[in-house]
């Protein structure tokens, strides 16, 4: 640095009378400023946030020499011959509320389950919902259990003064182990050890208890939000 102490210690305060008068932080600042890094470029409609009874979305690479580049559609778009993992979403929306502070996005499914309750959204209820409506014993039903679970999460964007400016912050959390064993953590499915079901899972009888610190590791996504599943336009990779 080329500041004397001096000079360093007038930063400091400055920062202090910024943050006092509410001026530290850009009024886009999102509400829940997460830090990571992902390589993995997704391009999700923006109706996935609304949730649409009886439609499963799925995402796939559509280009090959691609791999990073990820395109959400409805399942049964999906082109014959796709080779990359499926992915299951799901959507939420938090209600608006003054940032606080930064923070490391969570690094496994139980933290995000505790951050989102806070903001009084019950992840697990709704996931062990989910799960037995997606799960099967047939072959066709192997695909969906052996994909990976990603959820959405839509944050209304609240300045520092508390006006709302109309932006909303998107991020995704993919999880790293597949609906499967996310299922078996959440005690509404079995391991199949044998050859009674063909898609490696059977419905647990009776359910269990979820056990959350056992759910699995997640990794933070930046998706891009489009109106069409033909767009191309994607972004990711930390917060500047």
């Amino acid at each position: 640095l080329g500041w004397t102490p001096a000079e360093f210690l007038q930063r400091i305060l400055l920062w202090f009378r910024r943050a006092a008068r509410g001026e530290l932080h850009d009024p886009r600042q999102p509400v829940d400023p997460f830090f990571g890094l992902s390589t993995l470029r997704v391009v999700v409609p923006a109706s996935v946030l609304d949730r649409p009874e009886g439609v499963e979305l799925g995402g796939f690479c559509p280009v090959a020499d691609d791999p990073d580049l990820i395109t959400i559609i409805p399942a049964s778009e999906i082109p014959k011959g796709a080779t990359a993992a499926r992915l299951l979403l799901m959507g939420y929306s938090v209600p608006p509320e003054r940032m606080t502070r930064m923070r490391k996005a969570p690094r496994d499914l139980g933290g995000l389950v505790r951050i989102l309750s806070e903001r009084g959204v019950d992840v697990v209820s709704d996931l062990r919902g989910r799960v037995r409506q997606w799960a099967g014993s047939e072959a066709k039903d192997r695909p969906r259990l052996q994909g990976m679970l990603a959820i959405v999460v839509s944050m209304p964007v609240v300045a520092p003064n508390g006006d709302r400016p109309g932006l909303v912050d998107l991020r995704m959390f993919v999880t790293a182990a597949t609906l499967g064993k996310v299922g078996v953590a959440l005690g509404v499915l079995e391991a199949d050890l044998g050859d009674a079901a063909a898609s490696g899972f059977v419905q647990a009888i009776p359910q269990r208890d979820p056990d959350v610190e056992a759910l699995a590791d997640i990794e933070p996504r930046w998706p891009d939000a489009t109106r069409g599943t033909r767009a191309r336009r994607c972004w990711s990779g930390p917060e500047p």
